[in-house]
This record gives structure tokens, sequence and C-alpha cells, in this order.
């Protein structure tokens, strides 16, 4: 329902469809809300009820997707996702003070059950791979796993309110020439 920012089917002239306008607009609304608060407003929420355990040094990383871009079939995921990019900054900056540290990993197309419920995502894989500088695969998320890894240790400790790429270098903005 959400893999375009326009709905799928609009009544035609003659104004027969499979529902009414305001019940396809309503559904749309609802899968929008429950998507905007999965993806941007469930990080604040987390952080807020975690707050008493984040001490001095403590690291928060949340995932994303390359915002940057269009993909075709990611619909409002590529809003969405920026909504989560910029609270990620936002928090940073509110965290800042006691000594916490907010990122978040752009990686590249992984299988995963969420993944599998995008459509295309088997073309946006192969593109990827196919595009990637140091090559991707999509069946390996160890070199995500270790950039999580690298922001939750000490050895990123002035690292905040950032957007990190572990995707093989495809976001990249290549000039042929």
């Amino acid at each position: 329902m959400l893999g375009g920012l326009l709905p799928a089917a609009r009544p035609g002239p003659d104004g027969e469809s499979d529902a009414a306008p305001t019940t396809v607009g309503a559904a749309r609304q609802r899968s929008l809300t429950t998507a905007f608060t999965t993806s941007a407003v469930s990080l604040p929420a987390l952080i807020d009820a975690a707050r008493p355990l984040l001490a001095p040094r403590a690291a928060v990383v949340a995932l994303t997707f390359d915002t940057g871009h269009v993909h075709p079939g990611y619909g409002w995921m590529g809003p969405l996702k920026a909504a989560l990019e910029a609270s990620v900054r936002a928090l940073a900056v509110e965290l800042g003070s006691a000594g916490v540290r907010v990122n978040a990993i752009s990686a590249g197309p992984l299988v995963t059950p969420a993944a599998s419920a995008i459509p295309g995502m088997e073309t946006l894989a192969a593109h990827w791979e196919a595009a990637a500088p140091l090559g991707w695969d999509r069946h390996d998320a160890a070199p995500v796993a270790r950039t999580a890894v690298a922001l939750l240790s000490d050895w990123l400790p002035a690292t905040t309110g950032q957007v990190i790429h572990a995707d093989g270098g495809a976001t990249l903005p290549l000039t042929v020439g």
C-alpha cells in the first residue's frame, strides 16, 4: 500500500472502484501512521525508555537505507527513513551533553524478512551489487554488523549525529568519463 507516494488506484470517471475514496484514503493514512511510528518515532521513544541506562560514553545506532536516491518500489520508506535520519541528528544534539552518541548506519540491501516486503528488491540488490566499487553481497550482513560494532565501541568517541554508509560505495556519486 505504501510502495508509491501516490495511491495506486483512483476511482474511474464513472466513480466506480473497489472501495470508496474515503475508505482507501483512511486505510492509507493508517498505514502511513503505522509506518511513520515504526520508522521514525520509535527511536526517540526507545531512547526515552532506555535513558536511565544511557551513561556517558554510551552509544545508540539505528539502521536506515539510502535516502539520497529514489528507489522504485521503496515509496514512502524513503521519506520515512529521512525522518529517522533527522531524528538521529536531533537526538545527538539532545543527548550530547550527557555524553551519549547517536548515529545511523545506511546499509546496502540485505536479504531480510523486511526486505522481502519491498517490491523490486531483487532488482535493486542486483543493481547494488553491480554498482558498488567495493562489491556488495546481499547475503552477508557482517560488514554492516562490524560497522555497528565500531559505532557502539569507544573507537569513534567523537562521532555523533552521523549516517555512516556501509554499502560497498554503491551510493557514491560516480562519474563516468
